[in-house]
Parts: C-alpha cells; structure tokens; sequence
C-alpha cells in the first residue's frame, strides 16, 4: 500500500499487475486498462463499446431490447465450489 495526499481522506493506492496503456480526460484523468479479451465487434452498441468474445451459454428466447442475449440459468460448477 502507497499513502495518498491526492485522494479524499487520505486514501492509501494498492500496488498491482495492471498496464495503463492511456487516460481519458471525463469527469476527471481515468487510466484505461491493458486486457487480452478477444473482441467480437465495435459496431453494434452504441459508442462502439467492444463486445467480447465468449463461451456462456445463451437462452434461445429473444425477448430482452435490443436483441439482447439472455444467459442460461444452468450452471457447469458446483453452486458450493462457486461460493468459496
């Protein structure tokens, strides 16, 4: 932990692993995060907010807006594997 003056309250900073690759100037200096998510598209949501690739099970129903996946209620793990 890394005191602050910078922040309210004096809020101490965690050391990590991430990589700020850039920092958006909206309500304030915000970094943007490195990932390795696989994108699928740019262009269906608005802002060209990426959509990543996944493997999560989707319901056949189509009823949300937008054509909006809903995922499927059966889970592959243990419900207590989960909690832990």
């Amino acid at each position: 932990m890394v005191e602050s003056e910078s922040l309210p309250n004096h809020r101490p900073i965690a050391l990590s692993e991430v990589e700020v690759v850039d920092s958006l100037s909206s309500a304030g200096i915000r970094p943007v995060m490195a990932d390795s998510f696989e994108i699928s598209s740019t262009d269906t949501l608005p802002g060209h907010r990426p959509v990543a690739v996944s493997n999560l099970v989707i319901s056949d129903t189509d009823t949300l807006p937008g054509h909006r996946p809903i995922a499927s209620n059966d889970i592959d793990e243990d419900p207590v594997v989960l909690m832990d």
